[in-house]
């Protein structure tokens, strides 16, 4: 279990616990030291290299969002699953295409 310790104005400090579904280590540390908040992920397995990363940062409040056409998967249907049912639970699932018409510059 992680745990976070935040304060706020008045000076109250309260914890906040995380379950992470992996091993822990200090890259969200190191991520909101420089303010980043949101992640974009890809893979080449969806069902182990997208979903064990995309699980922790949700747990750790990330925002998220995942390439679809971007996370091949040896097997289409798992494929599906994932993209279509599971992942967007968590985050938003959307194209690259789709994806680099909302970062790009206005």
């Amino acid at each position: 279990m992680l745990t976070s310790t935040t304060t706020d104005r008045n000076g109250a400090a309260s914890q906040h616990h995380h379950e992470c579904c992996t091993t822990r280590s200090d890259l969200d540390v190191v991520l909101r030291a420089r303010g980043i908040d949101s992640l974009v992920l890809t893979g080449i397995a969806p069902n182990a290299v997208v979903r064990y990363p995309l699980c922790q940062a949700n747990d750790l409040d990330f925002g998220l969002a995942v390439l679809s056409d971007a996370c091949p998967d040896t097997g289409p249907e798992t494929h599906r699953v994932l993209i279509e049912r599971l992942f967007p639970q968590w985050e938003d699932v959307v194209t690259v295409d789709k994806r680099g018409m909302t970062i790009a510059p206005q």
